[in-house]
């Protein structure tokens, strides 16, 4: 998700004007309190010497607690704006203070288990893995406010940090199609390991019998089979507004209320609806679907594209060469249909210059002219005269 973050902080700041520093705590690999020291050590050097920043943005449940710890010391005074924080409670709990403002991390869990309940008709448990760390606190809360919504349910918390990674594994393979099995936050187990997201899904992958369900994209495309997703990108955006808002326009972070409007996609991977057999049809309008199968063009188009581009220029060249022996053609058409009539307006004119117009008759023209040839055969020659012959 922190990509996720960047991406929408660059899409409203940037346009805003304003530029940033990234600090990630790294929380969920690092939960202890020597993870914590050492981001606070860091920042109060690196606050000591550089400008006082105008605004601070909180990503996640972890880095609001973190701002709010060490907020007299580290960010007196400075606005902060907190997006992606799944406690509720926590988030408005923080908004109470009039230097701060947010929005919060919906979890779309009612969503998701609604649908699931569709997919997995047999079902009649929700198993929610969770652990202990800040994150997986916030889940817990979070799943324990939707269980009312669903009395036909029971509802049980896989908590990785109560057990062993070998007995996480033995419980996950022991689920059935009676189970809608949520990852929610699988970050350190109870020996002391710690998993980030992408090793936690190949975990589960190793062993899970059912389709995964998950409200964070993290993971859909790599075994997880999906849900319905909080936008982080989305979110981040947001935050980044509200942020140019406060550092722009003046606005008081008071005045700008807690933002709680859905930011929520459905996300599916196709392959994994198919390897456990789910009817697409349920899903929901609108719904992402990826890893679907590749078209043909798809899978060769960085060579059918260049191929396609060539095949254009040859037939323009092809186009071309038609038009040039088109006019060629036409051109000897002309020519040869030129020089025949010139051929025939010759004979024309010949014909003219030794016959009588009136009669058709040889004139006197070409009696000249054949006469030399007359006078080597028996020739006679007879002359008349008709008076007033042309009236």
């Amino acid at each position: 998700t922190y990509m996720d973050q960047i991406t929408g902080l660059n899409q409203s700041l940037y346009a805003n004007d304003m530029d940033y520093d990234a600090e990630y705590l790294n929380t969920k690999n690092y939960p202890d309190d020597a993870n914590r020291d050492l981001n606070y050590q860091t920042l109060k050097y690196r606050l000591a010497n550089h400008d006082p920043y105008d605004v601070i943005l909180a990503g996640d449940d972890a880095a609001l607690s973190f701002v709010e710890r060490y907020r007299n010391e580290l960010f007196k005074n400075i606005p902060v704006v907190f997006f992606a924080v799944n406690d509720r409670k926590h988030a408005r709990r923080a908004v109470r203070n009039p230097l701060t403002t947010g929005s919060i991390e919906e979890q779309y869990l009612q969503d998701t288990i609604v649908l699931a309940q569709k997919l997995l008709p047999e079902s009649r448990k929700v198993v929610e893995i969770v652990d202990d760390t800040k994150t997986g606190m916030g889940d817990q809360i979070s799943m324990r406010t939707v269980m009312p919504m669903f009395p036909n349910l029971s509802f049980e918390f896989l908590n990785l940090s109560q057990l062993s990674l070998s007995q996480f594994k033995e419980k996950v393979a022991s689920y059935d199609d009676s189970v809608i099995l949520i990852y929610a936050s699988a970050f350190e187990d109870a020996d002391g390991r710690h998993y980030a997201i992408p090793e936690m899904v190949n975990i589960l992958n190793s062993c899970v019998r059912v389709p995964v369900f998950r409200n964070s994209s993290v993971g859909i495309g790599s075994g997880i089979t999906g849900g319905k997703i909080y936008n982080m990108t989305e979110a981040a955006r947001i935050a980044g507004e509200q942020a140019a808002r406060i550092v722009n326009d003046g606005i008081k972070p008071s005045a700008i209320p807690l933002y709680t409007k859905s930011m929520g996609t459905y996300i599916f991977d196709d392959q994994m609806l198919e390897k456990y057999d789910l009817d697409k049809s349920l899903l929901p309008e609108g719904t992402v679907l990826v890893n679907m199968p590749k078209s043909f063009f798809r899978t060769y188009r960085k060579v059918l594209i260049p191929a396609l581009f060539i095949a254009i220029g040859l037939l323009i060249f092809l186009i071309l060469l038609i038009d040039v022996y088109s006019r060629q053609v036409l051109f000897a058409r002309k020519l040869a249909s030129s020089e025949q009539e010139l051929r025939e307006s010759g004979i024309r004119a010949q014909h003219a210059a030794e016959h009588d117009a009136l009669t058709g008759m040889k004139n006197r023209y070409a009696l000249e002219k054949d006469y030399p040839a007359l006078l080597n055969q028996e020739t006679a020659i007879l002359f008349f005269d008709v008076d007033n012959f042309k009236f």
